[in-house]
């Protein structure tokens, strides 16, 4: 299951003595007089914006620790700024949680909306606006969301790759790594697709072609093709559960690093 903090740099509350440097100029018309305004709450867009929500969400957290234990255990490591996920191996315990999380946020002013799950029964019982709102995407007739940028089929419980690719007739080194760099895979499941990419962007540097200049004939004709070939990515559909442990009979985890300091 996901949801998302609603508004929750809003949520959060600037002491007064800081609030004179969050000030703005404004009135409604030219004729009108300047008035000075002093923001009362976190200003999304600053830098210090996204630590001050996020270290008063943590000092909740360790507020509410011991009324809220699993709770204050799975916030802690589950929320990435705004957005939450988590879930359990059984629906009684996820709808457990769920409500658990849902009222401890509340003792600090926050409220969880924009809920998804593979489950249903987490759904059916909150109230409309607060579920998600999928969307509809050209994946057939499937409804898809996002979660941490990745799309998700909750329904099916798998995840789904989106590649627009605009064909670019006259293609510059700048077009095709705009290109490559939109390709978003934090995962690494589309290497095998965008290591090929990336092998064509090498070979860019290497004939030191400039930003903004043509390619040639032959490297254009094998952009394209490889362009061609990208959009093939939208049909892939990997299980979201890697690992199941039903079927597991044996786990190993595999680790290097590197000699430096």
């Amino acid at each position: 299951m996901s949801a998302d903090a609603e508004k929750m740099y809003r949520q959060v509350w600037v002491h007064p003595d800081d609030r004179r440097l969050q000030r703005i100029l404004w009135r409604k018309t030219p004729d009108q007089r300047i008035t000075t305004y002093e923001l009362n709450t976190v200003t999304y867009g600053t830098a210090s914006a996204p630590f001050l929500a996020t270290r008063c969400l943590q000092q909740l957290i360790e507020d509410e620790t011991i009324d809220y234990p699993e709770a204050a255990k799975i916030a802690k490591d589950g929320f990435y700024v705004d957005d939450l996920i988590t879930g359990a191996d059984d629906v009684n315990t996820a709808l457990s949680l769920q409500q658990d999380l849902i009222d401890m946020l509340k003792k600090g002013g926050f409220t969880l909306r924009k809920w998804s799950s593979n489950h249903p029964a987490l759904l059916d019982h909150l109230p409309p606006e607060e579920v998600e709102r999928k969307m509809l995407l050209s994946f057939g007739n499937e409804n898809v969301i996002k979660a941490l940028g990745i799309f998700w089929n909750s329904t099916t419980d798998k995840l789904i790759f989106c590649v627009q690719v605009i064909q670019d007739n006259i293609p510059k080194k700048r077009s095709v790594l705009r290109t490559i760099a939109s390709i978003y895979d934090p995962l690494g499941l589309l290497s095998p697709v965008i290591i090929q990419c990336k092998i064509f962007m090498q070979q860019l540097w290497q004939t030191k072609v400039n930003w903004d200049d043509p390619l040639t004939t032959e490297l254009r004709e094998h952009w394209q093709r490889l362009q061609h070939k990208l959009p093939i990515v939208n049909g892939i559909q990997i299980d979201r559960l890697a690992i199941s442990e039903e079927r597991l009979e044996r786990l190993e985890i595999h680790g290097f690093s590197d000699a430096s300091k």
